[in-house]
């Protein structure tokens, strides 16, 4: 992630991103590190972590979980999210990124 600073902070740009997740840092249980995560401000704090992962508190009186629009919100959410997990688990995430954009188009 270090090494593609600035393409990180580009694509939490681009894909309207910043401040619509918390930042959690992984070890026996999850711990909140940065609510809203804004990746100019924050990206710096993902070399400290092993783990980390991006979340997205539903209000209960939403009631996604129960309702038949879940399945679109995962979608959505899961999607929006992947050209940062392109960063986690690509040799060459520019070109896995090239490839989501492609087949997916890129965000307006």
């Amino acid at each position: 992630l270090q090494n593609h600073r600035k393409q990180i902070i580009k694509v939490f740009t681009d894909y309207n991103l910043n401040k619509r997740f918390d930042l959690y840092e992984m070890g026996k249980e999850p711990e909140l590190n940065t609510k809203k995560f804004d990746a100019e401000k924050h990206t710096q704090k993902l070399d400290d972590f092993k783990w980390f992962i991006f979340q997205k508190v539903k209000p209960p009186s939403e009631k996604v979980l129960y309702s038949d629009q879940f399945l679109v919100d995962a979608i959505k959410l899961f999607t929006s999210l992947y050209p940062v997990y392109c960063f986690c688990i690509s040799p060459d995430p520019l070109k896995e990124l090239e490839r989501f954009e492609e087949s997916m188009g890129i965000p307006l």
